[in-house]
């Protein structure tokens, strides 16, 4: 398996279970695209998401809400239930994220920054290794990051302008990635005071 990052404007989820674990992809997709759950009962955390909520049978109506799905989530408690869905989206094209067990699918720990973003797996292996290593991305990763990527961008736009070659952009801007002052103004807050430095590092770069 290898990550990858895939916008899911326009698509559809559907997670068949309103326990705990539903309502946590629920959170996670909410947003992103159109989420569907299916339960009989639902988390009342659920009740404050942006999903639509479909209460029934999931055993008698799993096959019929697949269609037009793009990605299917069993979580419900019976896991040969959860296969059976699994079978069935398979048959019908739809990806599937198994809750216990690996599917097609495996949802990472995030750490969302708003200007970029860490994911975190162990491919199933171990969730809660995912969860210490994100909580501490979370210590480790301050707001000099957010910083950086609008001064890369700025910087970009620069470059665009004024250098033709695709490469000597690249190691213009990694001049500036790797400039101590940059990072030093950005840790300090004084992300405009960062970029004033960081054009006068490209001016030498180019």
């Amino acid at each position: 398996m290898i990550p990858l990052v895939h916008d899911l404007t326009g698509k559809k989820v559907v997670i068949f279970g309103g326990g705990d674990v539903g309502e946590r992809k629920a959170r996670f997709f909410e947003g992103e695209c159109e989420v569907v759950v299916v339960s009989r009962d639902f988390n009342e955390g659920l009740m404050d998401l942006d999903v639509e909520l479909l209460r029934g049978d999931v055993e008698g109506s799993y096959a019929e809400l697949l269609d037009g799905a793009f990605l299917a989530v069993p979580a419900t408690s019976n896991r040969v239930l959860n296969a059976e869905i699994e079978v069935e989206a398979g048959a019908r094209g739809v990806l599937v994220n198994r809750v216990d067990g690996p599917g097609e699918v495996i949802v990472p720990s995030v750490v969302d920054f708003e200007d970029f973003a860490v994911s975190i797996t162990t491919f199933g292996e171990s969730p809660a290794t995912s969860k210490f290593i994100r909580e501490r991305i979370e210590e480790i990763l301050g707001e000099e990051y957010r910083g950086m990527v609008e001064i890369q961008r700025r910087a970009r736009d620069l470059l665009k302008g004024e250098v033709e070659e695709q490469m000597e952009r690249g190691r213009a801007l990694a001049e500036v990635m790797e400039d101590e002052e940059v990072w030093s103004l950005l840790r300090e807050g004084r992300t405009e005071d960062a970029w004033r430095r960081g054009k006068e590092v490209l001016r030498v770069a180019v």
